[in-house]
C-alpha cells in the first residue's frame, strides 16, 4: 500500500491522497482490501497477466482479504495501487472496461470513483510462502457497503457474550467501565444503520427525483451537502455526474 510513496512512479498515491479520495463522509471511513494475483508457485503461468484480468479479479470473492462479494455491494470510492511494468494507458483502459461492464457498482454521485497509484518497482514475494513471484500486481482499497455483513456477524456474537457476561470481567479489571462496552455496541449498530440507509437510498436513486431524494435523507445529514452539489452539477450541466 505504501509502495507508491517509497518508490518512484508516474502516478503517486500518498496516504493523504488515499484518505481524501476514499473517505467521502467522516463516519464512513472503513476500507476493504483485495489483492491480485494470488496464485501458487506451482500454477504460475509464464504468460504476462493482463491489467484487465488483474482489475477484474480484484472484485471477485477469491481475492478479498475480508470475506464477501463486492459485486453485490455499492462502492463509494476505490483506489487501485499498481506495481510493476504497467503502462498508465493500460490501467485507464482496464478501468474503463470495469465501468462499461458494470463489474463495480459505483455510486451515481461519484462516477469517476477510482484513485490510481503506479509504482514501477516490481512486487516481491517472501521465500517459502508458496506464492508465485510475479512481475506485476494490484492492490485494491475500496469503501463500500460490503462491511455490513461482517459487522452484523460480530455484533451478534458480542450480544451473545454480553448476555452471559462472558469475558467482561477482563475488561473491567483493566479499568474499563461497563457502559463503554455498550457504547461501542451502539456505535457499531449506528454505523450499520448508516450503511443500510445509504444502500437503500442508492437503490431508489433512479426512481426518484433529486428533490425527493434529498427529502429522504434523514439519518445521514452529512450526505445532504454532497447530494446537493451533485444535483446542482447535473442541472447546470457544468460537471458530469
Amino acid at each position: 500500500m505504501t509502495a507508491a510513496v517509497r518508490y518512484e512512479g508516474p502516478l503517486t498515491a500518498s496516504l493523504g491522497q488515499l484518505q481524501t479520495n476514499l473517505v467521502p463522509f467522516p463516519r464512513l471511513h472503513y476500507l476493504q482490501a483485495s489483492m491480485a494475483p494470488i496464485i501458487s508457485s506451482g500454477t504460475l503461468s509464464h504468460e504476462t497477466i493482463s491489467m484487465h484480468d488483474l482489475t477484474t479479479s480484484l472484485f471477485s470473492p477469491e481475492t478479498q482479504l475480508l470475506s464477501g462479494d463486492p459485486s453485490k455491494t455499492h462502492v463509494l470510492a476505490c483506489a487501485l495501487l499498481c506495481r510493476g511494468d504497467i503502462a498508465v494507458q493500460e490501467i485507464r483502459h482496464a478501468v474503463t472496461k470495469l465501468k462499461q461492464r458494470g463489474t463495480v457498482k459505483l455510486v451515481p454521485w461519484c462516477p469517476t470513483g477510482f484513485k490510481i497509484g503506479l509504482c514501477l518497482q516490481p512486487p516481491t514475494c517472501v521465500s517459502r510462502s508458496g506464492l508465485a513471484s510475479v512481475s506485476r500486481s494490484v492492490v485494491g482499497l475500496y469503501n463500500s457497503t460490503l462491511l455490513v455483513s461482517p459487522m452484523q456477524s460480530v455484533t451478534y456474537k458480542v450480544r451473545q457474550l454480553s448476555r452471559k457476561r462472558a469475558f467482561i470481567h477482563w475488561y473491567l479489571q483493566e479499568g474499563m467501565e461497563e457502559a463503554e462496552l455498550f457504547e461501542a455496541q451502539e456505535f457499531v449498530q449506528a454505523l450499520i444503520a448508516d450503511f443500510q440507509h445509504l444502500e437503500s437510498e442508492l437503490l431508489c436513486f433512479p426512481l426518484v427525483s433529486g428533490l425527493t431524494l434529498l427529502g429522504h435523507i434523514r439519518y445521514l445529514p452529512f450526505m445532504r451537502i454532497r447530494f446537493e452539489f451533485a444535483l446542482n452539477c447535473a442541472w447546470n450541466k457544468s460537471l458530469p455526474v
